[in-house]
């Protein structure tokens, strides 16, 4: 009878080791986003989603994760990968003593 119990165990040890390698990316995804990530952070997990996608063989996913990985990673890096994701941080804010600073985008020549 012991035998069985162990077989039992082993069992259901492997299938809580087994998950969703998509669904797991996508959650982080989804938290660093929520929580106040990085856009560097949240471009590697995006770049983890594309590859979790295609290691599913999911075409459809894998194409869509990669595009929006891609424009992601191109915002960090026009941004900063240290900048916030939430746009609402200061860090984003154009402070009135900084408008000299900015193009001139309405005087014509």
């Amino acid at each position: 009878m012991r035998p069985d119990r162990i077989t039992v165990a082993l069992l259901c040890l492997c299938l809580a080791a087994c998950s969703n390698p998509v669904a797991d990316a996508q959650s982080r995804v989804d938290f660093l986003e929520k929580n106040g990530g990085t856009l560097g952070e949240v471009c590697d997990a995006k770049r983890v989603l594309a590859k979790a996608s295609a290691d599913a063989q999911d075409a459809s996913n894998y194409q869509m994760h990669r595009l929006s990985a891609d424009i992601d990673c191109m915002r960090a890096d026009q941004l900063g990968r240290d900048m916030p994701t939430n746009e609402s941080d200061p860090a984003y804010s154009i402070e009135p003593d900084n408008l000299e600073a900015l193009p001139d985008t309405v005087s014509r020549p």
